[in-house]
Order: C-alpha cells, then structure tokens, then sequence
C-alpha cells in the first residue's frame, strides 16, 4: 500500500470513529468541533510585521513589512467541552484577515505543548484503534498502555499526559505549532506565540468558565503584545519533519536553532464575551491555502492527516449547526 493510500485509510477510520463518538454523545444538540471543541474567547487583534526583517527571514507573507487584522481563538484540545479546572491542552489558532473582515487564507495553529506526541499518522492509528477495541470489550485503558509499552510508544503517551494540566491563564502561556511548515522553497520552520510580559493571573470565578473570565477581566482595560516566533530545521536528524514527537533542539552548539521572532500580535483592549465571536469561533478555519500562500504549506505526516481529517469533520460540524441534530 502506499503511503498516500495508507494515511487516506488512516483518516478514514479516524472521522469515522470521530463521527460514531459525537453521534452518541450529542444526539439532539448541534456537535462541537472534532478537536478544541470548546472556545474560551476570540479576540480581535492586528498581526505586526516589523520593517527591517533579516533577508533570510523575508518570506512569503513576512516580505513585506505590514500589519494585518487577524482573530485569535483560544480553546481546549478536547473533542468534548470540559471544565476549565481540569487538565486539559489549551490551542491557539489566528486567522489572518483581509480589511474587510475575510479571511486571507493564511491561519497559524498552536498548542501549549512543544510536541505533537503522537508524532506520525502509524502512531494516531494505533491509539485511534486500541481505544476503540478496549470500549468494543469493555476493559480499561490500562490495556491501550500494555499494547503500547510492547510496541515500544509508551513514552508517546506519557508524553500526551504530561502535557495536560488545569491552566491558571490563557494570557501567559506560550503556543507552540508542534508540527512543521515550509518557509519558502527549500526551508522548514515551526511556529511559536509567546507573551512579552508575565503577570499574576486575575482573581476571577472558580467555576468551568475560569479561563474565559478571566479573559474578559484581563481586556476590559488591559492590552497585551506577543512574539511570533519561527525556529528554522538545522540538522533533519535532531529536527524531523515526518515526526512531530521529537521536539526540536534549540542549543546552536548540539545543532539546533532557537526561535527567531519575526512578527508580534498586538491584542487591545475589549469586549470578549459577544455571541458573534463565539458564533465566529463555531465555524473558522485556519488552514493555509497552499494555491496563495505556497511558501508556507504545512509539512509531514501529521498535518497531512490533519487536512484529509479536518475537511471532513468541519463539513459534519456544520451539517450539524445547519440541521440541530445530527
């Protein structure tokens, strides 16, 4: 089989199991997203890239020096809508914008972890399959990590674990693409978002809105101003493309790269909590538009999965808005 008819199957039985799952648990309500189902926020903000870029940096939309509106939203990586005082993945995603309010066609999507875990479509099969199986004969997933410890991938899900916690701010975290994009013809970068400053989280209500609150607290009065950051692929061994669990080395002596910033959001003061935004939030999207913006597709096996899996389940997630069942 080859490996485009391989990760074709792979994304098959993934929306498949993705659709069966959100069938049963929204049966009469409209259905989340597939993944970061629940929006804490969406803010307005302007993507700022600065005159006097370095000539290695001077590609594609960082050409040329320009600020351009873009929508931020902020969410929770699971497939279902949690508290916010659980553990939990939070995501990035920012929507660069024409004047008019449409979209460019150009988005960036992040997580507030270095690494994708799972790292390649064979691995996502795999941990797709054996939960399935486990539910199928009702045992736990104390099986799913024996199956993995004998497939040598137990670490990739420690991993996964370790990457969830309950998030005191939104604000203050950093992002990180975990997956890796072009940048140009022949380079391979990936993306960081981090906050230029660091303060004490606001003293908000304890409840499952705790993050959105205190979003809302935060950009009543406040501004914010972040670093968008790409860290260039060196050595292919250290820095993979076709793994997005090896995080990539940032030490220039071991033959890595550190993040080099070439843009900055700059988020003003708001109203967050408007209905329309939420309603926004519901239906964005945030792939690249590899026929506009060729110098920036995304790149290895997961994003690959990723854009014959995200097509599928947007068009179900609007079905679903659309009818009120699904």
């Amino acid at each position: 089989m080859s490996l485009e008819k391989k990760e074709k199957f792979i994304a098959n039985f993934i929306i498949d199991r993705l659709k069966k799952d959100q069938r049963k648990m929204y049966r009469v309500e409209e259905t989340p997203k597939a993944f970061h189902a629940k929006t804490h926020v969406v803010l307005d903000a302007e993507f700022v890239i600065p005159i006097n870029l370095p000539p290695d940096f001077q590609c594609g939309i960082f050409a040329t020096p320009q600020t351009i509106p873009c929508k931020l939203r902020y969410s929770s990586a699971s497939s279902t809508i949690t508290s916010d005082l659980k553990t939990s993945v939070t995501g990035l995603a920012v929507q660069l914008q024409h004047d008019n309010g449409d979209a460019m066609g150009l988005g960036f999507t992040l997580q507030s972890m270095k690494t994708f875990p799972l790292g390649t479509p064979n691995v996502a099969y795999d941990i797709f399959f054996w939960i399935t199986f486990t539910r199928f004969i009702m045992i736990n997933m104390f099986f799913v990590g024996i199956v993995f410890l004998f497939k040598g991938n137990i670490m990739r899900l420690w991993e996964l674990k370790k990457a969830l916690k309950v998030h005191s701010s939104l604000n203050f975290t950093s992002f990180y693409s975990t997956t890796p994009y072009a940048f140009g013809n022949d380079r391979v970068v990936k993306y960081r978002i981090r906050p230029m400053k660091y303060q004490l989280p606001l003293d908000v209500l304890q409840d499952e809105n705790r993050l959105t609150h205190e979003m809302h607290a935060y950009y009543e009065q406040e501004t914010s101003r972040f670093e968008f950051g790409v860290q260039l692929q060196q050595d292919k061994k250290l820095m993979p493309t076709e793994d997005a669990s090896v995080e990539w080395e940032e030490d220039v002596e071991k033959g890595g790269m550190c993040f080099f910033p070439i843009a900055y959001i700059n988020i003003k003061s708001q109203v967050v909590e408007e209905s329309s935004k939420i309603d926004w939030g519901k239906l964005a999207r945030f792939e690249v538009d590899v026929e506009k913006f060729p110098e920036h597709i995304p790149l290895g096996g997961i994003n690959r999965l990723r854009q014959l899996i995200y097509q599928e389940m947007h068009d179900f997630h609007v079905e679903s808005l659309n009818d009120g069942v699904v």
